[in-house]
């Protein structure tokens, strides 16, 4: 019983000090940057093509390390015993837990690209 209240206790404390965090703004006159959108006559110039190579590239590195694990843990699975299946699946929950995350977080990266080479 002590346990869950001591739980409760610190979700509730870790909850107030993550709404009091987030109350905070700090506001910026940007008149000073207007315009800045525009160099060399495109869309944040270079910048705005380095960043999209780097999201590609990330994501095409990701993308193959997560075919080459599934693939190898296909193998493994495949020429494994029927103890070591077990072991197998259990690792695989991980995994599909992180492919998930990979392509979910890059699919972000690159609709926050999108979004900051339009504006």
């Amino acid at each position: 019983m002590k346990k869950n209240i001591y739980r409760i206790l610190i979700i509730c404390i870790i909850s107030f000090i993550f709404l009091s965090i987030t109350g905070y703004c700090l506001a910026v006159d940007t008149s000073q940057y207007e315009g800045i959108t525009q160099i060399d006559g495109t869309e944040m110039g270079p910048f705005a093509t380095f960043g999209g190579q780097i999201v590609y590239i990330l994501q095409f590195v990701g993308y193959s390390v997560a075919v080459i694990m599934l693939t190898v843990m296909g193998i493994k699975y495949i020429m494994s015993s029927p103890n070591d299946k077990a072991d197998i699946k259990s690792k695989l929950v991980p995994y599909i837990i992180g492919a998930v995350l990979l392509f979910a977080g890059s699919t972000m990266l690159n609709i926050i690209y999108n979004i900051a080479t339009t504006i």
